[in-house]
């Protein structure tokens, strides 16, 4: 198995054309999930950053109760 040094790793332009087609948010799941907690009064945001440390955004975010929820449900992540 060979395993990619992230820094020196780049998509061909191919690649990044293909990626470039799929939004980051509003996946199918992503609406569902929302839809059901929205349904049963639950209150979220919606991609928001919660820390300026970390690069990734999540989807769901509950402060309060400061739970992060990553919706993973687009093509690549099954």
């Amino acid at each position: 198995m060979k395993i990619f040094d992230m820094e020196h790793w780049q998509a061909d332009d191919a690649r990044r054309r293909h990626m470039a087609r799929f939004g980051r948010r509003d996946t199918a799941p992503e609406l569902a999930l929302r839809r059901e907690l929205h349904r049963r009064g639950r209150r979220f945001f919606v991609d928001r950053e919660v820390s300026r440390r970390c690069r990734v955004r999540p989807d769901l975010v509950f402060p309060r109760t400061k739970v992060a929820v990553f919706v993973d449900g687009c093509f690549w992540h099954y």
